[in-house]
């Protein structure tokens, strides 16, 4: 009867820690989740560590519509940093302006890229507008060009190779000859999708494989500057924007296309009907 009795006094005890020990990762977890937010330049900059995140650092950065932002855009963000391909991906957004696509606001693609990334230590958003990102993140170079502020970053271009394909056929167009070469963004730029394409000098890319596009279809450069990487993700690959809209005009289900917060954002603005 004895040693039953400390038998169970043994199981209380054990049951005991058990319990407090689950309540302390909670705790734990609980802090750790009110003191983390997305990397917002905005932040970094108010803190004062924007030369301790960029000095010396492989910084992507990602340019697209984004309209919607699928699983696609994300898992290629996501695969960059997991494969130390750069050490933190902007992700930004064509502010519209331009007569190629006719994109939802602006400011609705801005929220969803804020949602979709809000938890994540290595890619960072940003609501300044084109111009605002330029004077942050450059300073005057010759020629009305622009380069890092910072010692030793290094900006690598991310886009699509629906976007490779499209500067190989648009070669001469002002957008394309100017595309991630750093140009000072005059005022009729300053929010525009052309200031979003040349707000950063680049010197080298990495492209993601879209639907129908094979590596084939575009030479290792985008005109004098080489693609580093290419990278293809065969579930995601044949995702498309342009699918979702159509799906959700004729009330088609979109499940496995769009994370969680990005359809909450749909339904919440009822985009796309």
């Amino acid at each position: 009867m004895c040693n039953a009795k400390q038998h169970s006094n043994k199981k209380n005890i054990f049951s005991l820690f058990r319990t407090l020990f689950y309540v302390a990762c909670a705790l734990l977890f609980s802090l750790y989740a009110l003191n983390s937010h997305a990397l917002v330049l905005e932040h970094l900059h108010q803190q004062n560590i924007l030369q301790t995140t960029f000095a010396h650092k492989k910084i992507g950065y990602y340019v697209g519509s984004f309209d919607p932002l699928h699983l696609g855009h994300e898992a290629f963000v996501h695969e960059i940093i997991q494969k130390n391909v750069c050490d933190y991906v902007i992700v930004y957004p064509c502010w519209g302006g331009d007569s190629f696509k006719q994109r939802t606001d602006v400011q609705l693609r801005l929220e969803m890229l804020c949602a979709a990334f809000a938890n994540h230590a290595k890619i960072i958003v940003t609501k300044l507008t084109p111009l605002e990102l330029q004077k942050l993140l450059t300073v005057a170079d010759a020629q009305d060009k622009v380069k890092p502020a910072f010692l030793g970053t290094e900006f690598i271009g991310i886009m699509g190779s629906d976007s490779v394909i499209a500067m190989h056929a648009y070669s001469s167009a002002e957008w394309a000859v100017n595309f991630m070469r750093g140009v000072k963004i005059p005022s009729h730029y300053a929010q525009h999708t052309n200031g979003s394409t040349m707000a950063l000098p680049v010197h080298s890319f990495i492209v993601a494989l879209c639907k129908k596009d094979e590596e084939s279809m575009f030479t290792r450069f985008v005109d004098d500057r080489p693609i580093i990487h290419v990278l293809e993700n065969i579930e995601t690959k044949e995702l498309s924007s342009s699918d979702i809209k159509i799906a959700l005009k004729e009330n088609k289900g979109i499940a496995g296309m769009i994370s969680l917060p990005i359809l909450h954002l749909i339904q919440k603005y009822n985009m796309y009907q």
